[in-house]
């Protein structure tokens, strides 16, 4: 049958590649300013002119390099991606307490020089949601307040947050009942 026409007059397409990553090598990687150890963008697009067809490049508008993902970027993108985590807790009344160095752990997990921030994903999954689930099964569940995120060793450690009992309601509540204490007041 025949299919749909589709006009791509007013639409942006973009396309992403890994074309370039070599040259960030852990002496050189990241973007600095031009100058001793950094990428220069026309290094990044002579591999991509000798990997792509003049042909295919000549219906290409622009080719932007990005720079590549740094510490404070892959801990927001952390952030971003432990949000529906937040909302999923939120709806059972409690919070994600994460602290900074469990975030920094995260992120560095997280982070391949190959792929970016691709395994982000997959490690938080092995590292908070799967650990998570195993105490979602404890009977102290339904009464814990917040799961605490924390670095513990190198690597990241889940624990639930119970709500504090506070004793001395119990004894006061105690203290009034006192067949003692209401003689002393006589």
């Amino acid at each position: 049958g025949k299919g749909r026409t589709v006009r791509f007059h007013h639409a942006t397409v973009i396309m992403t590649s890994n074309v370039g990553t070599k040259l960030f090598s852990k002496g050189r990687l990241g973007y600095q300013e031009p100058g001793e150890g950094s990428v220069e963008n026309e290094a990044v697009l002579r591999e991509v002119r000798a990997n792509f067809t003049p042909e295919f490049l000549n219906r290409v508008d622009e080719v932007i390099v990005f720079r590549s993902l740094e510490g404070d970027s892959m801990e927001a993108i952390v952030d971003l991606q432990l949000e529906d985590l937040r909302e999923r807790l939120a709806h059972q009344g409690k919070q994600l307490l994460l602290e900074p160095a469990a975030r920094a752990v995260l992120a560095r997990e997280g982070y391949s020089p190959d792929y970016g921030a691709r395994n982000v994903g997959r490690t938080l999954r092995r590292l908070v949601s799967e650990p998570m689930a195993e105490l979602a099964l404890r009977a102290d569940w339904p009464q814990a307040t917040a799961v605490r995120l924390f670095e513990k060793q190198g690597s990241v450690a889940v624990e639930l947050v119970l709500p504090a009992y506070d004793f001395s309601l119990q004894e006061t509540a105690a203290d009034e009942e006192s067949p003692h204490e209401e003689h002393h007041r006589t």
